[in-house]
């Protein structure tokens, strides 16, 4: 994996056309892609698993890679949003963290397929193929979905606002600098 991130153009090193043909597939579908059935990828390796973005990327353009990137950012926010409304510190670091390694996973598979991260073998949530990653992103999902029905009460929401806006929103600061 480390000769393959190196170089992948290297077509000597054992699957290191991967990321290439990957990189070539995105490249390929140019702004708005080739259209839905039209790209070719049979040509990219794995193109079911971890280089599904490259095969999004050829049909739908990097405006498609655009929407799925917008589409995890609105499921990361929502997941903070939800733990927030919870009132209680457990549950908003348990939808936070759902949230982010979520948003993570996108990310590694993201900077995988265009060669500035090594390749990883993580599924891309709810689009890859995967039997156990896709039930366990599903169960994560559920998750979320049984916390947001749960609403904190005014002193909990006092107190969320006061402890977590202090710790949270410095770490944020933080990551993004």
């Amino acid at each position: 994996r480390k000769s393959i991130w190196q170089d992948p153009w290297n077509n000597e090193v054992y699957g290191g056309d991967q990321v290439a043909n990957g990189v070539w597939a995105m490249a390929g579908g140019g702004f708005s892609g080739q259209g839905v059935g039209e790209g070719f990828a049979k040509n990219i390796p794995e193109a079911h698993t971890d280089m599904i973005l490259p095969a999004v990327g050829e049909e739908f353009g990097w405006a498609g890679i655009a929407g799925v990137f917008i589409l995890f950012l609105v499921f990361l926010n929502r997941a903070i949003i939800i733990g927030r409304q919870t009132g209680t510190p457990f549950l908003f670091y348990l939808c936070a963290g759902i949230g982010i390694s979520m948003f993570v996973q996108f990310l590694l598979i993201a900077g995988g397929s265009t060669g500035a991260l090594p390749l990883s073998g993580v599924a891309l949530p709810f689009i890859s193929y995967g039997g156990s990653s896709l039930v366990a992103n599903m169960v994560a999902a559920g998750i979320l979905l049984s916390v947001s029905l749960i609403r904190g009460t005014p002193v909990q929401m006092e107190f969320i606002t006061k402890q977590q806006d202090r710790n949270l929103v410095p770490a944020l600061l933080s990551a993004s600098a």
